[in-house]
């Protein structure tokens, strides 16, 4: 039975529109006036005490994820004799289906970064205990919003994974081409069943062409189609990408998330890009209603040539879309203010911080070089971890992968150049810090946790990175509010930001202020919200005090 318009629903949510339909529900655009905000209630009209079951099953499922780009579950219950409501953000945007339909095919220039981000989600969702299987990935659930955020949605056939099931034909929910073999009752589904309908989806999105079915490619035997071989523009890296994620076999494909993600990142030694379709900025998402359905000698000379160029890791890397984002704070320090718009290009930055493995295998390759008075890493200080021994640098019994610490500013520096990259400028460490939703820390609103970083001695040190990835960025950047601060590029000067003024000149030699970033383990709650600055001399160094890289797009 549909909702009235205007009526009140659970004596909390009013029925603004419905905004989609099925076969055994709806979905309605509502107001929460508990808390004032817009929601998305998804209504299962089916009452069957199975079906109940199954319901709840589904809603703790979603109530218990955290991950930027997946909607938030904030509420569900059961009305007797009408039906099962799960209510959800709302999200403002365009499914990448109705992109499609409004620009055609684009180059993979534009859809990979959004892909990414649907693969962060999967990579979430995969390695929950146990593992959470969407199940229908196709253009249809992925949502856009007008600032290029990304959002994979529906979940009404979501399952936990058992490895002692196969996927039976009554539950298998399956979206023909973009479903492999094993969802129509060959064999269990598991995270390789997503990678496929993942791949099928840039399949259809880059060529124009509809997936062909898994089940009559297998019945007679048919290959796929390259989609270079259909649309030239589209990259042989990414090309060969789909080709492997769309396996029939499952041990053919890739086997984890992350692999089919680095895939699709840049690599070492870039491909020319393929020529885009599109104008070279793609068009604005349009803003409309959508819903979530459902690391040597000590001191080498400053001339010597590395013995060995190092392998540039970009698949630690997470992409950040080209953009405007909101820059600082008004309700921080003076030096926060004013809060000000800033457009970046795209680029790239590690996931996460370096650590003290890393820096000592680029020190056994360079050498503790003296630059502006001060060797890069003070070793010679307690609280470094790493240390000079038997003519070779090594981290310290069990931090190798802690950040590395004691490293001045120049050292950090020397690092990123070493391994292909940069420091990140000061503006682009904060979008990838907050997204673009000016959100007070990388996970929200939400005060600080001993669950979602670390922070105020709660651990009494730095902690292995990547260690709260309840407390990751909008980009799936790890470890951004607290556990150490981070060296930017940027010298230390008064807001708007602007990249042209001399803040970004690195050739000066009498640096005498740089910014770091994100507070560390030492800190209290307020020194790790996202737009908090600080500052400290380019030859000193501190036990707080680390970095991450970056590099152009």
């Amino acid at each position: 039975m549909s909702l009235e318009i205007n009526s009140t629903l659970h004596n909390r949510y009013r029925i603004d529109a419905k905004i989609g339909e099925g076969g055994f529900g709806a979905v309605y655009k509502a107001h929460d006036t508990s808390l004032n905000r817009l929601c998305a209630v998804k209504e299962n009209t089916l009452v069957t005490p199975k079906s109940q079951k199954q319901f709840h099953k589904e809603a703790q499922i979603l109530g218990n994820l955290n991950h930027p780009n997946l909607p938030r579950v904030t509420d569900h219950f059961i009305i007797e004799g009408h039906g099962q409501y799960l209510v959800m953000d709302f999200i403002e945007g365009q499914n990448l289906m109705q992109i499609f339909k409004q620009h055609g095919i684009l180059a993979d220039d534009y859809i990979i970064p959004w892909i990414r981000q649907v693969c962060s989600a999967l990579e979430y969702l995969h390695a929950q205990n146990p593992p959470i299987i969407h199940r229908d990935i196709k253009p249809h659930n992925i949502i856009v919003n007008p600032q290029g955020h990304v959002y994979l949605v529906d979940f009404g056939i979501s399952k936990v994974y058992d490895d002692l099931k196969s996927t039976s034909m009554g539950a298998k929910g399956l979206t023909p081409g973009f479903a492999p073999i094993e969802q129509y009752g060959q064999g269990k589904t598991d995270n390789r069943s997503d990678i496929y309908a993942l791949g099928a989806t840039l399949y259809f999105l880059l060529t124009g062409q509809a997936p062909p079915e898994s089940i009559l490619r297998v019945a007679h035997d048919t290959p796929l189609p390259n989609p270079h071989n259909i649309n030239p523009n589209v990259s042989p890296r990414v090309s060969q990408a789909i080709m492997q994620a769309m396996q029939t076999s499952a041990s053919k494909r890739f086997q984890h998330m992350q692999d089919f993600q680095a895939a699709l990142t840049v690599p070492t030694v870039p491909l020319p890009p393929s020529q885009p379709i599109l104008p070279q900025h793609m068009p604005p998402v349009q803003s409309q209603p959508m819903t979530t359905k459902s690391t040597i000698p000590l001191s080498p000379s400053a001339t010597r040539t590395p013995t060995q160029v190092p392998q540039v890791q970009y698949s630690d890397m997470v992409e950040v879309p080209a953009g405007e984002f909101t820059m600082g704070s008004e309700s921080g320090d003076d030096d926060e203010k004013p809060v000000h718009t800033v457009y970046l290009e795209t680029y790239y930055i590690d996931k996460y911080e370096i650590t003290n493995e890393q820096y000592a295998e680029f020190l056994n390759d360079k050498g503790n070089q003296t630059e502006g008075n001060v060797t890069w890493l003070d070793i010679e200080d307690d609280d470094a971890l790493i240390e000079y021994s038997s003519n070779q640098f090594k981290t310290k019994s069990g931090f190798a992968k802690h950040p590395v610490v004691e490293v001045t500013w120049y050292g950090a520096r020397a690092y990123c150049e070493w391994a292909g990259k940069r420091l990140p400028t000061e503006a682009e460490w904060e979008k990838a810090a907050r997204g673009t939703d000016g959100r007070i820390y990388p996970w929200g609103d939400e005060e600080p946790t001993k669950e979602l970083c670390n922070f105020g001695m709660n651990v009494g040190d730095t902690t292995p990175v990547g260690k709260y990835p309840k407390g990751v960025s909008p980009y799936g950047v790890h470890d951004m509010a607290g556990n150490v601060w981070e060296w930017t590029s940027s010298h230390y000067e008064s807001y708007p930001y602007n990249k042209t003024d001399g803040r970004e000149d690195v050739t000066l030699t009498n640096v005498e202020h740089l910014v770091l970033r994100g507070g560390s383990w030492y800190d209290d709650g307020s020194d790790v919200r996202t737009p908090i600055r600080d500052w400290w001399i380019p030859d000193d160094s501190d036990f707080s005090n680390g970095f991450r890289c970056s590099r152009s797009y």
